[in-house]
């Protein structure tokens, strides 16, 4: 197996096939080959075109010659060292390239970052997308779309029961999918590559105003309604004034 590992490693071409030979004369991507380890008879007329390229022709019976050839031997493990020395010397020159341009390594492993989270977000979206598709957010949202006009206030509880259910029966799938394969599981929100940009949407007015219907429709007997409109009020006003003062915060 060594040699044959050297043989495939050198320059040198065994063949029996006259075609491969007749490749050779025609001129095809194989007449940088300077060597031909040929098993056989070759006729006379290819025999001087090959000569005329340059190309050094060994005949033999059989392969079991080949290896017993001196020549041949030598040939095959002096080349084949020497590949082996060029690839050496072209690992180590990529190598010292890496060390002596630190950008370059740096543009690679930026590269594969962004790949890796690319790869991440088609298998499991993103954390901005979760965080938005919770019912928290969707639920504010609507209060907000609603609140600009007076149909918007009047038509607001029912559009709220209808994302309620809907978002309940979107969990109700989900929970059956994962239960049927459990592969389809989502990975914590924490390990998602944009999560620290994600959590940024729990200050959105959006979030903070589902998170108050939401409190107000867990607590005790609903009573928390009762002060629900003064608590969006406050919220809705907290979160003007924080986005005048930093204007660069979003007021979703």
């Amino acid at each position: 197996m060594e040699t044959i590992y050297y043989i495939l490693n050198s320059n040198l071409i065994i063949s029996s096939s006259r075609s491969f030979i007749f490749r050779v004369l025609l001129g095809w991507k194989d007449t940088n080959l300077f060597q031909i380890a040929y098993l056989g008879s070759i006729e006379k007329t290819a025999d001087l075109h090959l000569s005329k390229k340059n190309v050094k022709v060994y005949k033999f019976k059989n392969f079991n010659d080949i290896l017993e050839s001196k020549e041949i031997s030598n040939m095959i493990f002096a080349t084949a060292q020497e590949n082996e020395n060029l690839k050496a010397q072209l690992s180590k020159l990529n190598q010292e390239f890496e060390t002596n341009n630190p950008k370059s390594k740096l543009t690679t492993q930026k590269l594969q970052k962004i790949n890796t989270n690319l790869c991440f977000a088609l298998n499991y979206g993103t954390a901005k997308s979760r965080i938005k598709n919770q019912l928290t957010y969707k639920l504010g949202q609507a209060m907000i779309a609603n609140s600009k006009s007076l149909w918007g206030y009047i038509r607001m509880p029912y559009v709220l029961s209808y994302i309620k259910d809907i978002h309940k029966k979107e969990q109700i799938a989900y929970n059956e999918k994962i239960k049927a394969n459990p592969n389809l599981k989502l990975p914590p929100l924490e390990s998602y590559p944009d999560y620290n940009e994600a959590i940024k949407l729990k200050n959105h007015l959006s979030y903070k105003l589902g998170e108050a219907l939401i409190n107000a429709d867990k607590s005790k007997l609903k009573l928390g309604y009762l002060s629900l409109w003064f608590k969006c009020k406050n919220i809705t006003k907290e979160h003007k004034d924080n986005h005048k003062n930093s204007p660069n915060n979003s007021n979703h």
